[in-house]
């Protein structure tokens, strides 16, 4: 058991993009106020960010260990930052 647990290592790309994913559909469940009327929305508004950070991300896989280290780590600094501003943007004009 505890060799098949070790099988999977885990990659920073993979948790990056997990991560960030989480990240951003937390973010619209608690900071937005979407309107989701059936599951079919909800399950797009879930499989929503994972296209952008796949192709944003996924620039780093052609990137020696290094710079891919260095690239994913900006780019998920960077798009945290992005969506912080984008959720203090929007409570902004929701109170005035």
């Amino acid at each position: 058991m505890k060799r098949f647990l070790f099988m999977f290592k885990p990659s920073l790309f993979g948790l990056s993009v997990c991560f960030l994913w989480l990240k951003t559909y937390i973010a619209y469940q608690t900071s937005f106020e979407i309107s989701i009327d059936n599951w079919l929305q909800a399950l797009i508004l879930f499989i929503n960010p994972l296209s952008f950070l796949l192709l944003v991300l996924g620039i780093s896989l052609l990137l020696k260990n290094r710079q891919q280290i260095l690239y994913l780590l900006s780019v998920n600094f960077i798009l945290t930052v992005i969506l912080l501003a984008n959720i203090i943007f929007y409570r902004f004009f929701l109170t005035s």
